[in-house]
């Protein structure tokens, strides 16, 4: 194009500044996207985690393929065993996990790209990341529970016996009264603790 050297390498490090390696990355983060992700989904995971419900679980689950691959379409399929790409990346199936059913996601992307082993690599991660929250989730669980029936205990045999002395010992009708009402008390705050849970809207 008839231009002197100088200018000309001035032009050409603008253009490799400004065109070429912002193409290039934006390139290189097309072509790699999927290959990882389950660091950015972790979140997702431990939330999914506190789900009790089994159905919602699977709702949320659903979801979190939703957002992560933006599928066309979702559907039901039984599948058991590891993710795998089905129709030369047109589908992934998504097998059946902790309580969450089998599902095909079709056409990655609404359709501009396809599914990739990376993606069903990434599936699995995240299927084992929840499978071992879910587990710690569970040991705690059982932690707090015994926790819970030892204070209860303790409260039984330590102030229950001291209301049961207030009140057989008490030459105060007054004060024996109010120790048996202490005493129903401490009986509705002990099965309160053993009892199972419930929800905000029944207890309200």
């Amino acid at each position: 194009v008839h231009i002197a050297p100088a200018p000309a390498l001035f032009i050409s490090l603008l253009a490799s500044g400004w065109l070429y390696f912002p193409m290039r990355q934006a390139l290189l983060l097309r072509l790699t996207r999927g290959e990882s992700g389950a660091e950015e989904a972790l979140s997702d995971v431990l939330a999914l985690a506190l789900v009790a419900a089994p159905e919602q679980r699977g709702a949320e689950w659903r979801e979190l393929l939703r957002a992560r691959f933006q599928p066309a379409r979702i559907t039901p399929e039984e599948s058991s065993g590891a993710a795998r790409v089905l129709d030369d990346g047109l589908g992934l199936l998504v097998p059946a996990h902790n309580g969450c059913p089998g599902l095909r996601l079709h056409l990655r992307d609404a359709g501009r790209s396809l599914f990739r082993r990376a993606d069903a690599e990434l599936v699995d991660t995240l299927v084992k990341l929840l499978a071992q929250t879910l587990v710690r989730r569970a040991a705690l669980d059982e932690a707090a529970q015994a926790e819970r029936q030892r204070i209860a205990q303790d409260l039984h045999d330590d102030l229950g016996s001291r209301l049961l002395m207030m009140i057989h010992r008490s030459e105060q009708p007054e004060l024996a009264t109010l120790a048996r009402e202490a005493m129903a008390d401490l009986r509705t705050i002990l099965s309160a603790i053993d009892g199972p849970g419930s929800s905000l809207a029944d207890l309200l």
